[in-house]
């Protein structure tokens, strides 16, 4: 719950970005709505800040204006700082540089101050167990608990819960080392807020693309089994959401080809609480999926990665480019804006990191209307630097989306430190606002 009754007409959000977007829902639920968004990044002023498109269920558009002209116009201000944890400190001592009175600084939540991770609120939930973060190798790894969710749940439980105390107490843990563990503002007692359900990539698949680990092809056993379990988990983080909002990604496999798409569009369907992320290569058109899309509670993303038949035969080791970018114009359709469709570009050095792919892939985009989202070879997950030739193509990527009025997206933790604030001091010489949805 917020900290005290405000004026809801009164409350200005800092930070118009992935943070926000994760968070918007529970916090409209929670009853702190913004009359309007506050960003440092000069490149969002006076542009919108797309709840509907960030698949929330109101289609209410926010204003983002630099910080002096929200206090100006609404003198009875509280501002919350709406950016990632470890971001919450700089952000409060910006504001407080910036004459914002202590008392008018608000936070959404109790927290500690020292170190933490921003994952604890988003769990992965694998056909063999929980962990609580993204990292490989996974810092925390249960046994295959599939037939016992609520036991897989407590145990998840347990171990954030001594996490936050280890490092509020200030001992080591077993994240120590790791780069998403930082210091900042943490949440004392973390709310799961979003799970990812996957299956590892050992469900089917229809595609062998060049980034994925393996391609295995389970029997019908464990396609049903495999079933049972995805719903069991989707059943019963929605019964304990209670109604709140409650975010899932599901992954692994080939969704549209999955045995268990209906159900899942179903549940969706029937549940107003539930927000979910999807990824698929597009070669399969699925009316189930479409028909989840109208629910604006779905945001769809599609890896593409290429520009050129020739080049999708490569990764996908199928000839399928045309029938797939047919797929994306159709699942476009479905939404209320275009944007809302994620046309997803993994630069893949030696294969598709080149000027005639990229204009081509970019062309598709921009004739679709969608948002171009680029990002990095999967198992690069932010270690190796990428080549000149690589970053130079993100360059390109970058420049065409600007040139074209295409709007754009990067995954930035599949990228290391280095190429991320190459990329970022590229984009603001450019004047190459990110996307917010």
């Amino acid at each position: 719950m917020m900290q005290e009754a405000i004026d809801k007409k009164s409350v200005i959000f800092y930070g118009a970005g992935a943070e926000a977007k994760h968070n918007l829902v529970k916090w409209e639920a929670q009853g702190l709505v913004p009359v309007c968004f506050a960003d440092r990044d000069k490149l969002k002023h006076y542009t919108k800040f797309a709840a509907g498109d960030a698949c929330h269920a109101n289609t209410e558009e926010y204003d983002i204006l630099p910080l002096d002209v929200t206090i100006i116009k609404y003198p009875n201000y509280v501002i919350y700082p709406t950016v990632a944890p470890h971001n919450i400190p700089s952000v409060t001592k910006y504001l407080l540089d910036s004459r914002i009175p202590k008392e008018r600084i608000r936070y959404a939540g109790q927290y500690y101050k020292g170190l933490g991770c921003n994952q604890l609120g988003k769990s992965f939930v694998s056909y063999y167990g929980i962990r609580t973060c993204v990292v490989e190798p996974p810092r925390y790894f249960d046994v295959n608990l599939s037939s016992d969710v609520d036991g897989m749940y407590r145990q998840y439980k347990s171990k954030t819960d001594s996490f936050v105390l280890d490092n509020i107490l200030g001992k080591p843990t077993l994240c120590k080392g790791c780069y998403q563990l930082q210091h900042g503002l943490y949440e004392i007692k973390p709310q799961l807020t979003s799970v990812n359900i996957s299956s590892d990539h050992d469900d089917f698949c229809n595609s062998k693309c060049v980034y994925c680990v393996k391609y295995p092809k389970p029997s019908e056993k464990n396609t049903l089994k495999r079933k049972m379990y995805i719903l069991d988990v989707l059943k019963y983080f929605t019964d304990k959401a209670n109604g709140e909002p409650f975010r899932f990604n599901i992954s692994g496999g080939e969704v549209s080809i999955s045995s268990y798409c209906d159900e899942v569009m179903r549940h969706i369907s029937e549940n107003e609480n539930l927000y979910v992320d999807f990824s698929t290569n597009a070669i399969v058109y699925s009316q189930s999926l479409a028909d989840a899309i109208v629910t604006k509670r779905v945001e769809l993303v599609i890896s593409l990665d290429s520009g050129t038949p020739e080049t999708m035969v490569r990764i996908r080791g199928l000839d399928c480019f045309e029938s797939t970018v047919r797929n994306c114009v159709r699942y476009a359709q479905h939404f209320p804006k275009k944007t809302m469709l994620l046309l997803k570009y993994i630069i893949i050095e030696g294969i598709n990191d080149n000027e005639t792919d990229i204009r081509g892939f970019l062309n598709i985009a921009k004739n679709i209307g969608c948002t171009a989202q680029l990002s990095a070879d999967n198992h690069n997950m932010g270690k190796a630097n990428l080549s000149v030739k690589g970053l130079e193509m993100c360059y390109l990527f970058m420049r065409i989306c600007r040139d074209n009025n295409i709007a754009f997206r990067y995954i930035d933790y599949y990228f290391n430190e280095v190429d991320r604030q190459a990329i970022d001091r590229y984009r603001q010489k450019i004047q190459l606002a990110v996307d917010s949805n």
